[in-house]
């Protein structure tokens, strides 16, 4: 329930009362309320961060300590089934001069000493000014002295009714990831280039299908790059940018085409020209003028 802040609950004069203008409405159902009541609950529990200042009679507490930048203020605000009090500590001008304005509204600003010359409670008692620390122990030594014989109440019991609150929306998908293992390898990636056999584990190109014909005699490149990124591959190495070994293609090639050519028995002159290419192919390349 809701009421307006007041200190002055009725005015007497002679026999007339003249009662406080309180206005009080519920902002809260009974189930909102214990959800709230029980995600406070646990402030001056172990791991708290006013830890041990709650009621000594087992009475439950609800709580929640506040600390400004530099503690320049820190506040303590609890409450049992029947009463409720707030108290803080201020300084008396928590103010910061230009030259610190950094460190003043830096986010981690209560975790170091605040710079010379401002005003804190940083210190004070030997403490470092928190909220759960000299305002909590304010409201401890109260409420234990006020309140230690009245009988204690539980809160209501949480709901577990709400719902996931998401502040960031959609999130992004996850990437995916490259786990490449030896004899595994995606075709179509990269430059021309696939590594292995097998399917991608990222979604990339389509695996070399089985039962192709695999070159044989072909000799392995030295001196060849290995691609970063990527386990050594198994098989023919391909240099960067380099085409990728065709199946029927590379040195050798020529001769099982012409195999396969003078067992079909083909005309004398497609044997000249295939034998003419593969002259062609073996000459070392011209040298050019001057060079």
């Amino acid at each position: 329930m809701y009421h307006t802040p007041h200190v002055i609950k009725k005015i007497i004069v002679g026999n007339s009362v003249i009662p406080a203008k309180v206005t009080q409405r519920q902002v809260l159902t009974p189930s909102q309320d214990a959800d709230v009541a029980w995600a406070l609950s646990q402030d001056t529990s172990a791991g708290g961060t006013a830890d041990g200042l709650g009621m000594n009679n087992g009475q439950p507490v609800i709580a929640k300590t506040g600390t400004t930048n530099l503690s320049q203020s820190a506040f303590f605000m609890a409450s049992t089934t029947k009463y409720a009090m707030a108290d803080a500590l201020f300084v008396n001008k928590p103010h910061c001069p230009r030259r610190d304005a950094a460190a003043c509204s830096s986010t981690a600003a209560l975790a170091f000493a605040p710079p010379a010359g401002i005003e804190t409670l940083f210190g004070v008692g030997g403490l470092s000014g928190y909220g759960g620390q000299y305002p909590a122990y304010i409201w401890h030594e109260f409420f234990n002295q006020n309140f230690s014989n009245v009988p204690v109440a539980q809160f209501p019991p949480v709901n577990n009714d709400g719902s996931m609150w998401n502040m960031y929306g959609a999130l992004p998908k996850p990437k995916p990831k490259h786990d490449h293992q030896p004899g595994q390898g995606c075709q179509g990636q990269g430059q021309g280039q696939g590594f292995g056999q097998g399917p991608c584990p990222h979604g990339g190109g389509q695996p070399t299908p089985t039962g192709q014909p695999t070159p044989t005699g072909q000799p392995t490149p030295t001196g060849q790059p290995t691609p970063t990124g990527h386990p050594t591959p198994t098989g023919p190495h391909l240099a960067t940018g380099s085409e990728p070994t065709r199946p029927g293609g590379g040195p050798g090639a020529g001769a099982v085409a012409l195999a396969l050519v003078v067992v079909a028995g083909p005309s004398l002159p497609l044997v000249t020209r295939l034998r003419n290419r593969r002259s062609r192919a073996r000459r070392s390349p011209e040298r050019p003028p001057g060079g």
